[in-house]
């Protein structure tokens, strides 16, 4: 592509698009002055191009640590002033609870210490919600019924007010978030029993939990997102401004159009 040239004469467009590809001019020309003039201007272009670049990343909540760092150096490189995450608007007050959201809460820990500001855009409400649904579903499967759920809860209830008024919240914390699972899964179980009606029930659920988070972005407009691939991939086509990328496991990047996880 470069053939000798300098900076000067290489048109700018072309050098952006070789320092994107990886190449560099001929090993020749590698050290002179025309080398150190391409290198810079190489440098400059790409950061100008990618400061700004708005990008919709899906993740796979999942505790894979490489999965983390890919995310990580994305934002590093894009230097997002904003960042919105797939976590509630409770989620400061919950953390100090000891309750914490896979993935995105170590991942907007990390994120503020680059001095990026953290949108929560999800629904605590709507996400109990699907936690309660979706364990009444798996009940359904194991052959249970409301009745163990009730008993659950009210062993979970027991234990809360055996502690006392005064017990850290940090212990306390989690047995509230599971109290409040089996609660909205008893109130599932009470209208349906069926598990093709509470799937049904599970998928209206996200619909409007998608749509709450929809909404979010629309009114902050954040310069990233980062939600969890399956909303990402329905995102992308409402949000054509936002470049769609995605956690690819085989080669540890975030990619352009990743297999779907499995």
């Amino acid at each position: 592509m470069f053939n000798g040239m300098s900076s000067q004469k290489e048109p700018k467009a072309r050098i952006a698009a070789a320092a994107d590809a990886g190449e560099l001019p001929p090993i020749a020309e590698r050290g002179g002055r025309a080398w150190l003039d391409w290198f810079l201007t190489a440098i400059r272009l790409r950061k100008g191009r990618r400061l700004g670049e708005k990008a919709l990343i899906g993740v796979h909540h999942s505790d894979d640590p490489d999965e983390l760092k890919a995310v990580m150096k994305t934002l590093k490189a894009l230097r997002p002033k904003t960042a919105a995450l797939e976590l509630p608007e409770s989620y400061l007050q919950e953390s100090g609870a000891g309750l914490r959201s896979p993935f995105f809460s170590e991942l907007a820990l990390n994120a503020k210490r680059y001095g990026c500001e953290i949108i929560p855009v999800d629904s605590g409400r709507l996400m109990a919600n699907e936690d309660g649904i979706g364990y009444a579903i798996s009940v359904v499967r194991k052959g249970g019924g409301l009745p163990d759920v009730v008993r659950e809860r009210d062993e979970i209830k027991a234990s809360m007010e055996a502690f006392g008024p005064r017990t850290d919240p940090i212990v306390v914390g989690p047995l509230l978030k599971r109290y409040d699972t089996l609660d909205k899964a008893a109130l599932a179980l009470q209208k349906t029993t069926t598990e093709a009606e509470l799937a049904a029930m599970l998928a209206e659920n996200r619909r409007i939990r998608e749509e709450h988070m929809m909404e979010a972005i629309a009114e902050t407009r954040p310069d990233v997102i980062v939600v969890g691939d399956g909303h990402a991939r329905r995102m992308a086509e409402r949000l054509p401004v936002y470049g769609y990328r995605g956690y690819d496991p085989a080669t540890k990047k975030l990619v352009p159009n990743p297999p779907a996880a499995p």
